[in-house]
C-alpha cells in the first residue's frame, strides 16, 4: 500500500537473491524447513501419510543430538546417522 512495485521488487528479489551475504542468510535460516520437507517427500514417496512435520522435525534434533552426545555409532558414520536422524 503505496509503495512502488520497483522497489518492492528490489528489496524483495534483488537484495535477497543477487547479494552473496544476504542469499547466505537466506538460506541459513530456510535449511531447516528445507530439510524437513525432503523428509516430508520421503515420507509420502514411501506411501506413509505423515502430517506431524513439525514434530518430525523436533524429534530429528533430539535424535541427532542424542546420537552426538551419546558418541552412537563409529566416528565416521555419525554425520550419516545425525542426518538421517
Amino acid at each position: 500500500a503505496g509503495v512502488p512495485a520497483n522497489e518492492l521488487l528490489n528489496e524483495f528479489v534483488v537484495q535477497t537473491v543477487f547479494d552473496a551475504q544476504n542469499f547466505k542468510a537466506v538460506l541459513f535460516q530456510a535449511s531447516p524447513m528445507i530439510m524437513v520437507g525432503l523428509a516430508g517427500c520421503m515420507a509420502f514417496r514411501a506411501r506413509f501419510w505423515n502430517l506431524g512435520l513439525e514434530g518430525q522435525m523436533i524429534w530429528g534434533a533430539i535424535g541427532a543430538t542424542a546420537i552426538s552426545l551419546f558418541q552412537v555409532g563409529p566416528e565416521f558414520l555419525r554425520l550419516p546417522l545425525m542426518m538421517a536422524a
